[in-house]
């Protein structure tokens, strides 16, 4: 086996990408069980999802639209996919508001599932075919994610959301079939954490990805499946969404452009994107932070079932549903810039 992969340094790598689902989860738990948090209070709120998760969709802006070293192959698609993504969020929300966040949720969970099989792939030492191991690990990571979310769906409805409430398509009259389901991630899990230890052992995988398959299950199935507490499910989710792809955007792209190349510009572009964002969101649509927003609140508050309320519903997703999109490209070897190895 070649020496392990490391992307900023194994330190790093280790804290901020392949354990930090456990580590987030379990905090989590820690702060609940500590000081009875089950809701997210406005400040977490601010601290989390505008700090971080909205932070993280704006900076794919510096993998592609800031990036001077862009590959050509990528640059139609960073024409065409932002036409293509407010179409489709213009005619969803045209249709209803309630559908316009049915589809985007699910767009949502694929993004997510999809980056943790990402994360397996970074550090999974592929020369020539797959072997029978990876693609063990990458089904097995899609069954854990999406059968997390398929459990939710039996349950109904927790005291959280992905979105908004009701913006899932509950199956509970099929609530009969979550045992098996359960008891099937259940073992899978077992089964496929010894091989990969035993693989380990034998230095056919790195601790990386035995760390990423470890914190993908830990991250999705306790937050979802055996808890139901808004905390422990919002900090889980964007911590160990978002903070890793943040460190993969500044040490692979941030850190090689001169013009960006400072962290606290690169955190304080984000930030300001996220909040003009977010208090945009609370002018136009929720009227739920005032005690951060009010100064927006000049903004007209749209009306359901509008014409106008679609189109900024489109706008003011734009970049979520654009950055959901381009990640399914910008990390590809042929889109990638010359310059980085």
């Amino acid at each position: 086996m070649k020496k392990d992969i490391v992307i900023f340094s194994s330190k790093i790598d280790t804290l901020l990408i392949t354990t930090i689902g456990l580590t987030s989860t379990l905090f989590a738990l820690v702060v609940a069980h500590a000081f009875k948090f089950n809701e997210v209070t406005p400040l977490m709120w601010l601290l989390l999802v505008v700090g971080i998760d909205v932070s993280h969709v704006y900076s794919t802006l510096y993998r592609t639209y800031f990036s001077s070293t862009v590959s050509p192959a990528l640059k139609p698609f960073l024409t065409l996919i932002p036409i293509i993504c407010f179409c489709v969020a213009f005619f969803a929300a045209l249709r209803s508001t309630s559908f316009f966040w049915t589809v985007l949720v699910y767009v949502a969970i694929f993004h997510f599932s999809r980056q943790q099989i990402g994360f397996l792939r970074l550090f999974t030492d592929v020369q020539g075919r797959k072997t029978k191991l990876h693609r063990l690990n990458e089904i097995s990571i899609n069954a854990w994610t999406l059968g997390s979310i398929l459990i939710w769906h039996l349950q109904g409805p927790k005291t959280f959301q992905w979105f908004v409430a009701d913006d899932f398509m509950f199956m509970q009259s099929l609530k009969v079939t979550e045992p098996f389901i359960k008891y099937f991630i259940l073992l899978s899990f077992v089964v496929v954490m010894a091989i990969n230890l035993r693989a380990f052992a034998q230095k056919q995988v790195s601790k990386q990805v035995v760390l990423v398959l470890l914190s993908t299950f830990v991250s999705w199935y306790v937050p979802i499946v055996i808890l139901n507490s808004d905390f422990v499910f919002t900090f889980a989710n964007v911590v160990s969404h978002g903070i890793p792809y943040l460190v993969l955007v500044y040490s692979r792209e941030v850190k090689q452009n001169t013009s960006f190349n400072r962290l606290h510009i690169f955190i304080s572009v984000l930030i300001f994107f996220a909040f003009v964002e977010e208090a945009l969101w609370d002018g136009f649509i929720w009227r739920d932070h005032a005690q951060f927003f009010e100064s927006f609140y000049f903004l007209p508050q749209l009306a359901d079932g509008s014409f106008v309320k679609a189109f900024f519903l489109a706008v003011l997703i734009a970049p979520q549903l654009i950055h959901y999109v381009l990640d399914g490209f910008i990390w590809k070897k042929k889109y990638q810039p010359s310059m980085v190895n």
